[in-house]
Formats: C-alpha cells, sequence, structure tokens
C-alpha cells in the first residue's frame, strides 16, 4: 500500500508531516486511479498550460490539490472524526485545471463517454456543472448513509474543493467576470436594492 508513504491526513500534519499536503497529489492507489487523474489532468492541463503559462498552469495545479485536501478533511473529519482519513490521487488538481479550461471555454462542446460507451455532446461548462452535481451527491451520500464504511473514503469533498478553487483563480486574473467578494455585493445591493443587473447575472458562469 503506497499510502502511508505520501498520503494527507490529520494525524499526518499533526505529527508534523507537513510535505504530505504536497506529495499526496502525486501517489495513487491502482493502475486505474493514476490513469483516470492523468487523463484529466492531459485533457485540461495542456491546453490551460499553452493558454495560461506554467506559472499559472503550476498555480492552478497546487492551489487546486491543497485546497481540495483541506476540504475533505475538514468536512469528514467533522463528520467522521472516529475514522481516520488519508487522501491520495490527483483528482482536486484535474478538477482545478478542467474547471479553469470550463472557465475559459464555457460554450465549446466536447464528446463526452457515459460509461466510456455512449458518446454525448454537450459544452464544457454543462460537464464542469455534472461533474460537481455527481461529486456533491456522492459526498453528501457518503456522509448521510455510508458512515463507518470504507467504501466512503472517496475525496468527492476534495473534488469540490478543487473545482472550486479552479473556478475562482481563473476569476481572479480576469476570466469568466469579476470575482464576487463581500464589498462589491455591498456596492452592488447599494446601487439597486433588487440584486445585481441582468448584465452581470448573464456575465457570471
Amino acid at each position: 500500500k503506497f499510502a502511508p508513504y505520501g498520503g494527507v491526513s490529520v494525524s499526518a500534519l499533526a505529527s508534523g508531516r507537513f510535505w504530505t499536503a504536497f506529495t499526496y497529489m502525486f501517489v495513487h492507489g491502482s493502475l486505474l486511479h493514476v490513469g483516470g487523474n492523468l487523463l484529466m489532468i492531459y485533457f485540461a492541463g495542456k491546453r490551460v498550460l499553452a493558454l495560461l503559462g506554467t506559472r499559472h498552469f503550476l498555480n492552478i495545479y497546487f492551489l487546486s490539490g491543497l485546497v481540495g485536501a483541506a476540504a475533505e478533511l475538514l468536512i469528514q473529519g467533522y463528520a467522521r472524526p472516529d475514522m481516520p482519513t488519508e487522501i491520495i490521487g490527483a483528482s482536486a488538481c484535474g478538477f482545478g485545471l478542467f474547471f479553469a479550461l470550463a472557465v475559459l471555454f464555457p460554450h465549446e462542446e466536447i464528446t463526452a463517454l457515459i460509461y466510456f460507451i455512449f458518446p454525448v455532446k454537450m459544452r464544457l461548462w454543462t460537464m464542469a456543472m455534472g461533474l460537481v452535481a455527481v461529486s456533491a451527491g456522492l459526498g453528501l451520500f457518503s456522509l448521510l448513509y455510508m458512515k463507518g464504511s470504507e467504501s466512503a473514503n472517496w475525496a468527492n469533498f476534495a473534488h469540490l474543493g478543487g473545482a472550486l478553487t479552479g473556478w475562482y483563480y481563473l476569476r481572479l486574473i480576469g476570466y469568466g467576470g469579476t470575482p464576487m467578494t463581500y464589498e462589491r455585493m455591498r456596492r452592488e445591493r447599494a446601487v439597486s436594492p433588487f440584486g445585481p443587473r441582468p448584465e452581470m447575472v448573464r456575465a457570471r458562469h
């Protein structure tokens, strides 16, 4: 088993092994695990790298991994304090890169293979939202109905943390509209008590 030599967990961080917050992104449990993550990283990452450059690519990759790990450890640690939560894999990084690409090209159509068999054409942003919905649903299901089960230890909240990071990072550097902040929210409400203008809503993805 590879996880003890690179997986991140609350106990690993508490014992001073802070490097596991980075090494977990490069440790996988099986060939299928690493293969699936590499496909997503290759598909989204090569285009993000070509369009935004190495610095932004690395920022998105590592920030998504760090935020994803934090989200998973916080939520699972709170919901299941009696069970150790150890995370391995680059899924959060892949989700971050994919969402960055979806912000860049929200209307671009791609062909997705449902169950790796049935081809379905959909927009990048639609597929991104579908991935979020699936991860959120599986995460909630595991918390509510699979407590105490090892199969509940899927890093669905790490996926969500990575996705949110990729989306927000792109907005911070000027894509997909201006990032929403509390200060901007107060300004918009001061201008109009009925919320943001329609064009602002359309500008956000």
